[in-house]
């Protein structure tokens, strides 16, 4: 599949698996910060007003732009913005934001996210157990959970469904 990668500083951003790297290791966004990121980083150098960053995160949602300054300041912590002289995002006061550090396109099969010790892809755990009998089904829900942000999983209970296996913790 070929894919977009943006790469700046030590992060790696892949918009189609939804996902931020930093020394190929998951940093936590909410969806919406996530949203605001991708939307800054795609127009690296312009600066989005407001209402465009407002229009990018919440389409169908009348917000007010102190929400937008929440998700703006706490990807400035998840990007250690201003620390040790990294600059990425900067507000232009009547203006709107701007990404400012370098940004460097990548295409195709560079752009995977990263392996983690169990071999599976994308940052889910590594099993707890050993799961014998199901690695076709386990095959399968990997793939589809690297492709969709929800999956729903149905079968009786005690068959180790669990949801907490499937995502990463919450901070």
């Amino acid at each position: 599949m070929d894919e977009e990668a943006f790469v700046f500083g030590a992060f790696r951003l892949l918009p189609a698996q939804r996902m931020l790297l930093d020394d190929g290791k998951a940093v936590h966004l909410g969806s919406r910060a996530l949203d605001v990121l991708v939307a800054l980083v795609q127009s690296a150098g312009d600066t989005l007003h407001k209402d465009q960053l407002i229009a990018c995160a919440w389409p169908d949602t009348v917000v007010d732009e102190g929400v937008l300054r929440v998700n703006i300041a706490a990807l400035r912590r998840a990007l250690g913005d201003g620390r040790g002289g990294n600059r990425f995002i900067t507000n232009i006061p009547g203006r709107g934001y701007s990404f400012v550090a370098p940004v460097k396109r990548e295409q195709g099969s560079e752009t995977a996210a990263p392996q983690n010790r169990s071999g599976l892809a994308g940052n889910l755990p590594a099993p707890l157990t050993r799961i014998i009998g199901r690695s076709e089904v386990i095959a399968t829900v990997v793939a589809r959970i690297a492709q969709q942000r929800f999956l729903t999983i149905v079968g009786p209970g005690g068959i180790g469904k669990r949801p907490s296996r499937l995502r990463p913790p919450r901070r």
